[in-house]
């Protein structure tokens, strides 16, 4: 069968509270400003972006201009905002109450800015108990991203981890998208290489298959920067995409949403995206959460 491939790219951006103002700056100047400023000079890239609540507080003091220029790809309907906790937190240990409160605060604070809610949700580690469908629910978010092994961990053939599912809760219902954290650092591709890693996933059972890839901040500039010759990784890839003859689909999930497709049911049971290991925000490398190249 030959499947439709909608690619979705993304990337979440936070801080650790009490960060140093210098480190903070220096994220801003070698990370989020060159992405901002590559993803505006390519309007043909649909983006989704989960900034933590602590991120835009130190944002509005620091660079409000930020703002401007993402409510601008916001209106143009190029940038999808993701909800999901204020100060970026394990959900599944919170309680219900807490839930809700840090999901409503930093829906607040994007409205603020972009005048609509958040359809979506970003959860950290993808970290995931099923009672999570209530709160989310009742918070008006309609999906959620969860690593692509929890749908594979399913057991059920019709859930590949290549389109999303739905999710039930006490009659309330989520759809969520399976994340693929194992492409998370594409700098360690060639653009060719990693547009054929996107294509090589073939399956009878889908037609339209959905890849999600969120880069890990870290790999962000070496995405987004300008090479030698003028022309960054991502420039490169998007040109490929578009002489790719539609083998891929450049889209947001909030587009995947609005299609209304039907999506199987699903059981997704608590968990969290089995990754190695992650730098902290000094390099340094820890167990449990993330795999770095330098």
């Amino acid at each position: 069968m030959n499947s439709i491939r909608k690619l979705c790219l993304g990337t979440y951006c936070t801080i650790t509270p009490g960060s140093d103002p210098e480190f903070c700056e220096r994220q801003y100047q070698v990370i989020y400003k060159p992405l901002v400023s590559s993803l505006y000079n390519l309007p043909q890239l649909p983006f989704s972006l989960y900034i933590s609540g602590i991120l835009i507080d130190w944002l509005e003091r620091q660079h409000p201009e930020f703002f401007m220029i993402l409510e601008e790809m916001a209106n143009r309907k190029q940038i999808d905002i993701l909800g999901g906790g204020y100060y970026n937190p394990f959900f599944p240990l919170l309680p219900p109450a807490d839930r809700v409160g840090q999901i409503e605060l930093l829906t607040t604070s994007i409205r603020k800015h972009f005048g609509k809610r958040p359809r979506g949700a970003w959860l950290a580690a993808s970290a995931w108990d099923p009672s999570m469908v209530s709160s989310l629910h009742t918070c008006g978010i309609e999906y959620v991203l969860l690593d692509k092994t929890m749908f594979e961990a399913n057991g059920e053939p019709q859930i590949t981890g290549l389109s999303p599912v739905i999710m039930e809760d006490c009659g309330k219902t989520l759809v969520a998208f399976p994340l693929d954290n194992t492409l998370r650092n594409p700098e360690a591709y060639s653009p060719e290489d990693f547009l054929s890693k996107i294509t090589s996933n073939n399956t009878e059972t889908e037609k339209v298959q959905t890849v999600i890839v969120f880069p890990h901040q870290d790999s962000l500039p070496a995405l987004f920067s300008q090479e030698n010759n003028g022309v960054s990784w991502i420039e490169h890839f998007v040109s490929l995409i578009e002489e790719s003859e539609k083998k891929v689909e450049l889209t947001t999930t909030s587009r995947v949403i609005a299609s209304r497709n039907l999506f199987h049911r699903a059981y997704i049971s608590t968990g969290m995206a089995p990754v190695p290991a992650c730098r902290t925000e000094t390099g340094k490398m820890i167990r449990g959460y993330g795999q770095r190249h330098r």
